[in-house]
């Protein structure tokens, strides 16, 4: 964990990155009093959700989360998303989980978005898991298995939500049609029908 926080820190573009959104004085207050971090939970609480935070309040007059009451504190749970940018939907998400008192969630972002090895790094520590989207037929089947299973485990045994785009590409037309593929992936890793595969993962729409 040290060794990711650490490698991420020492990236100009992340000094960039903060000093943009926080400004120069309060971006090395944040990296110079950052707290011992051991855990994903720990990265997120004192680096990630600061810096997100900080970017909401720059950049959106109000962000709001609703639903609140339809999440079950004792199961885990997908919350489906069209989206626009993979990243900070997800992340706003997260941020506003965790200020009203909610666990956050994993994130599936596609490997083709990792484009330098610092936002690999990023995504890990924000929860992140990759999605492949390269591979032959056969292997695209594989990883598909794969990706099934590691979500169903994450929800059903960890009891933890995961955030998962809807279709592969940006919402441009603001669509909200699930890809069929994406229905399909998700009920790979169980031997039940197709829809009750989908209810025991309690998919939310967002």
């Amino acid at each position: 964990m040290k060794y990711a926080v650490d490698f991420l820190l020492s990236q100009p573009a992340i000094h960039e990155i903060l000093t943009t959104i926080m400004g120069y004085d309060n971006a090395r207050f944040l990296i110079d009093n950052l707290a011992p971090m051991h855990t994903i939970d720990d990265a997120q609480r004192e680096l990630i959700l600061v810096l997100f935070s900080a970017l909401e309040h720059r950049t959106c007059k109000e962000v709001r989360l609703y639903g609140t009451e339809l999440i079950n504190r004792n199961t885990g749970h997908i919350f489906l998303s069209n989206h626009r940018d993979i990243v900070l939907d997800a992340t706003f998400l997260n941020v506003h989980l965790f200020f009203n008192g909610y666990e956050t969630t994993h994130i599936g972002i596609g490997n083709n978005l990792l484009i330098y090895p610092w936002i690999e790094s990023l995504m890990k520590l924000n929860k992140s898991f990759i999605v492949r989207r390269d591979g032959t037929i056969k292997e695209q089947l594989l990883i598909s298995k794969h990706l099934s299973s590691y979500i169903r485990y994450v929800i059903g045994t960890n009891h933890e939500g995961v955030w998962l785009a809807q279709r592969e590409g940006r919402a441009k037309d603001s669509s909200d049609h699930t890809q069929t593929s994406i229905l399909k992936m998700l009920g790979m890793s169980s031997d039940e029908s197709l829809p009750n595969a989908l209810r025991s993962l309690h998919v939310h729409p967002t």
